[in-house]
């Protein structure tokens, strides 16, 4: 699956430019990413790219769940 790896690239990039702790960064962890979408927005509401974030995490917490 190509996309995962696409879209894994992409996350860890806009994860760069936020207010996210280093360890929850990991988001080959499926903890990291359920932590993401929980707590995502607390710090990083104002963020251009929060909303792409969070679609971006919530596809990849869906594939990794199956």
């Amino acid at each position: 699956m190509e996309w995962i790896e696409k879209d894994r690239a992409q996350l860890a990039g806009i994860l760069e430019e936020m207010d996210i702790p280093e360890m929850r960064k990991d988001i080959k962890r499926l903890g990291n990413l359920r932590w993401l979408q929980r707590n995502l927005l607390i710090r990083n509401r104002k963020h251009p790219k929060a909303a792409e974030a969070i679609g971006i995490i919530k596809l990849l917490a869906r594939v990794k769940g199956l």
